[in-house]
């Protein structure tokens, strides 16, 4: 589902533009997960729980580095540099929906199956200026929600 639509910031004084939004939702649908691009193409995403935002629109992205001297919980700065900078300029390529509903045998551990079951949105995101592509991959579960970046 693709829309355009208008949210409040998140302290209700700035408008901000979302050119493109998916949503997914819990097996139960319970909870709702919603990706935006917002202006200048900045992914963010959104958490509802029975229509009850818990998780505010927050800001996705990396900023690459190949400083041998970076530690650990060092600050990362967004840099005006597009080379580095995986945090905006990006339009939506593709998303893909799948459900997954599964058990499988731990090695060890208490259970003796476990059930993996959610449902999954893998939004493709293109940086036109770089020509890099970037994958957000969300899996949302009936009790939480996950989500990873992928390099293709």
């Amino acid at each position: 589902m693709q829309a355009e639509v208008i949210t409040a910031h998140q302290e209700g004084v700035a408008l901000q533009q979302n050119l493109t939004a998916e949503e997914l939702h819990s097996p139960d649908g319970q909870l709702t997960l919603r990706f935006t691009l917002q202006e200048g193409g900045v992914p963010a995403y959104s958490l509802s729980y029975k229509g009850r935002e818990v998780i505010r629109p927050s800001r996705l992205g990396l900023e690459l580095t190949g400083s041998e001297n970076a530690t650990f919980g060092q600050e990362v700065r967004k840099s005006s540099d597009p080379r580095t900078s995986l945090y905006d300029g990006f339009h939506l390529a593709a998303a893909e929906r799948n459900s997954v509903d599964e058990t499988w045998e731990p090695v060890w551990g208490e259970s003796r199956t476990i059930r993996d079951r959610h449902n999954e949105l893998a939004v493709r995101l293109a940086q036109e200026e770089t020509g890099r592509t970037m994958i957000i991959r969300f899996r949302l579960f009936n009790d939480g929600l996950g989500f990873r970046y992928e390099f293709p």
